[in-house]
């Protein structure tokens, strides 16, 4: 899970048919938007993890963010 609080929401790519991501569609989460971005380790979801990254900041801005993530403990 992803949430901006304050600032530039994350960007991320949609994917083609085929799941490569296509480069000349990025989205952008507005700040109070939630994601829910599915990884590769997700059951079922191997190499068809989400693409996500932070955008990129002008000098002197900020942004907050939370970022949620589950991991399957082995012990």
């Amino acid at each position: 899970m992803i949430t901006t609080y304050a600032g530039q929401g994350t960007e991320w790519l949609a994917r083609n048919d085929d799941l490569s991501p296509r480069t000349d569609n990025v989205h952008m989460l507005l700040a109070g938007e939630v994601a829910l971005l599915k990884g590769k380790a997700w059951i079922a979801n191997q190499d068809r993890g989400a693409i996500h990254r932070s955008p990129a900041l002008q000098p002197q801005e900020s942004r907050v963010l939370l970022t949620l993530d589950w991991a399957e403990s082995s012990a």
